[in-house]
């Protein structure tokens, strides 16, 4: 699942610039926001959306490995385990909470202003997770990197 990994990281950052760009160039200025000094703003949210797509990779992996050693809501199957409902959200919460600073620490750096940082990182907040959802039934319906095995009709396991 790499490349769906790798497409999420994609379409993370990009969101992140998008929204930088935004609220750095239009509703930034609009709400009497505005970086220390600077008026390349795409520059500025390229510099964070650019540093973000490494320093997420790094912080994902480490998420990941803290929650591989807590068993909280696991279920052993003989071919796999399997996480509940409420690892998931669990999860989701810590890692958007890790993401939301990582990009809140990275707009301060580049932008000066903790107002335009917090501004950025609350609103990912909010698009990340839609575009999450969108991300996960697009890739439910790619079947790339799927192969199917003997069980239940439809079952299908990463290759």
């Amino acid at each position: 699942m790499l490349a769906k990994a790798f497409s999420w990281r994609v379409v993370g950052s990009l969101d992140t610039f998008i929204l930088s760009l935004l609220m750095l160039s239009v509703i930034g200025p609009l709400l009497g926001l505005s970086a220390h000094g600077n008026e390349h703003h795409a520059r500025t949210a390229g510099y964070i959306a650019g540093t973000e797509f490494f320093t997420k990779i790094v912080l994902y992996y480490f998420h990941e490995r803290v929650w591989a050693r807590q068993r909280w809501n696991v279920r052993h199957r003989p071919d796999r385990l399997d996480e509940g409902y409420g690892r998931n959200g669990a999860k989701a919460v810590t890692w958007r909470i890790v993401g939301f600073v990582d990009t809140v620490f990275l707009s301060l750096i580049f932008t000066g202003s903790a107002a335009l940082a917090v501004s950025i990182g609350g609103l990912e907040v909010l698009t990340k997770i839609t575009l999450y959802i969108i991300h996960e039934r697009l890739w439910q319906r790619l079947r790339f990197g799927l192969t199917r095995v003997d069980g239940p009709v439809g079952s299908l396991k990463s290759r």
